[in-house]
């Protein structure tokens, strides 16, 4: 068998050879345009005959290596590069749900939505269970639930079991926040949402009666909300029930910063110790929210000077009036003993 194969691969050699490739008279280069092919076997026969299909790959071999002896330097046939899109290993492609294209086949420009703001609660006046049942209940629906003693600026909404002269209620009273009841955490529970929060504003549906303080967080909410409209290309962040107030706070060192958060949330401006001297000569201060035991005394800072440059010298306690009225109290019934005598004083000279 081996002397009968080498004996084969001699003779499809010899076949070859003799068989030169044509000369192209033009180039002076071989040409392997007109060589005759070999008649074609039939393709059953090849297949069932194994030394058959070794006989033609070794002649396939050996006209490969004479092709590269006598061509040796014909051009490389170009790669072309593949058209075939990229395939997706991973994951899904994004395309879109929405039709690009109209029937005229013009381009759809697709609406965004806009950005909602989270939504962050307070709660107030509730029970111990009551903050723990509705705080987990707010973080299931996607809110933020601010558990802190104090009113933060941050906060959104308010849910109250009552309404109250507490830092809280006021603070969103005078920032216009949405101030709810608990028949609004319900509502969500039963929806399984955030609701409208109209039908539950508190007011008269949830207290079950009608007083000013219980009107005052629709009463500001509404008012805010309509300045903030009428300034479309202004800042609105100060916009509250104590804008443009300029405040001194001269009161118990407990009450001081439950004050300053107060007005601070209504847009006010609190003006530190340090700079109320020039506050005051500047004719830049506007209200000074003074208890009759912190007076101050001096010459520097006093109730007079305090007059003479037309600052309001009012009782703390004014601030919660103000927000509860329909109309704003009349000053005369909060200022301050002394500043009242003083301004009698001025008056009559």
């Amino acid at each position: 068998r081996l002397l009968a194969f080498m004996r084969q691969e001699k003779e499809d050699e010899l076949v070859f050879e003799d068989h030169p490739l044509p000369i192209d008279q033009s180039t002076n280069v071989p040409s392997i345009v007109n060589i005759q092919s070999p008649p074609a076997k039939d393709t059953q026969s090849c297949i069932n005959s194994p030394h058959q299909q070794i006989n033609t790959s070794r002649q396939t071999r050996s006209m490969s290596r004479a092709t590269k002896e006598h061509i040796p330097n014909l051009p490389c046939t170009p790669v072309v590069p593949s058209l075939g899109l990229p395939i997706v290993t991973h994951g899904k492609l994004d395309l879109p749900n929405e039709p690009l294209y109209d029937d005229k086949n013009q381009y759809v420009q697709k609406s965004r939505q806009p950005h909602q703001k989270k939504i962050v609660f307070l709660l107030s006046s509730l029970n111990v269970q009551e903050k723990a049942d509705y705080g987990a209940l707010i973080q299931d629906l996607g809110g933020e639930y601010c558990e802190s003693d104090h009113f933060t600026s941050k906060c959104t909404h308010l849910v109250v079991g009552r309404s109250s002269r507490t830092e809280k209620y006021l603070a969103a009273c005078a920032s216009g926040k949405w101030v709810l009841g608990r028949t609004y955490m319900e509502a969500c529970r039963a929806k399984n949402e955030f609701v409208e929060e109209n039908e539950y504003e508190w007011g008269v549906q949830s207290s079950g009666k009608a007083t000013p303080l219980d009107d005052a967080p629709k009463k500001w909410r509404e008012k805010i909300e309509r300045k903030k409209k009428g300034r479309p290309d202004q800042d609105i962040s100060n916009i509250g029930a104590f804008e443009g107030w300029k405040v001194m706070l001269c009161v118990e060192q407990a009450k001081q910063n439950g004050l300053r958060r107060l007005l601070e949330a209504g847009g006010a401006t609190v003006v530190p110790s340090t700079q109320l001297v020039s506050a005051i000569t500047s004719n830049y201060l506007t209200h000074a929210f003074l208890n009759p035991s912190c007076i101050p005394k001096g010459p520097l800072l006093s109730v007079e000077l305090l007059v003479q440059h037309n600052v309001h010298c009012m009782r703390p306690d004014y601030i919660a009036e103000y927000l509860q009225k329909e109309t704003p109290p009349t000053s005369e019934q909060f200022i301050l003993p002394e500043a009242l005598k003083l301004m009698h004083q001025h008056t009559g000279n």
